[in-house]
């Protein structure tokens, strides 16, 4: 989910990233044209670039993917699921459960600073992806969860299941095999290997 919405909303705003121009390589001398002239190069026809790809992910800075799919979306569900297992909020006060619980975040702050140091993204980049990674990861947590306040909050919730497999009827409970069950043979050596049993002596 997180990945869909980064992808649509990277195509629909559009918004440049601070290497643009390293990637256009603009032409020695380039000079705006009017009505241009104040705002700066406005069109892609002085960027030597041939390729494509380069320059079309140029346009696509706003949010970061990092930020959000593949470091907060992920790490941030790691992070509640220890929070979670752990006890986090049970007015305990142990240091070491806040440690253990944040370090996935310490791990994907780190990762969405170098995509500011870069100079792939812009600050309002990360900041946005990091919070969108967060909420969808919060999301994909409570579906399996209940909250981290919680008692249960290790505990999942229950396996959902069909109407059909609600009403399928329950099985006899397993029982424990004396050994001398276990050690009994169940078919003899005709019938193993698939054949009729031995016709009776005649005298």
């Amino acid at each position: 989910m997180t990945g869909v919405a980064t992808h649509l909303v990277k195509v629909t705003v559009g918004r440049p990233r601070p290497d643009l121009l390293h990637r256009c390589q603009p032409v020695a001398g380039a000079t705006n044209h009017p009505p241009n002239e104040f705002f700066g190069l406005a069109t892609w026809t002085v960027c030597t670039q041939t390729n494509r790809l380069i320059m079309r992910d140029g346009w696509r800075s706003f949010w970061s993917g990092h930020a959000s799919t593949d470091s907060f979306a992920g790490l941030s569900f790691l992070s509640y699921y220890m929070a979670g297992k752990l006890h986090m909020f049970d007015e305990q006060g142990y240091t070491v459960k806040v440690w253990a619980t944040l370090s996935p975040f310490l791990v994907a702050i780190l990762v969405t600073i170098s995509r500011t140091v870069d100079n792939r993204h812009h600050w309002q980049d990360v900041t946005v992806g990091a919070i969108v990674g967060m909420n969808f990861g919060y999301f994909a947590y409570r579906q399996y969860y209940p909250s981290l306040a919680d008692k249960l909050s290790h505990e999942a919730y229950q396996a959902r299941l069909s109407a059909f497999e609600r009403n399928m009827p329950q099985g006899e409970p397993d029982r424990e095999v004396p050994r001398d069950e276990e050690s009994a043979p169940l078919i003899d050596n005709y019938s193993e290997r698939g054949m009729n049993s031995p016709p009776p002596d005649e005298a």
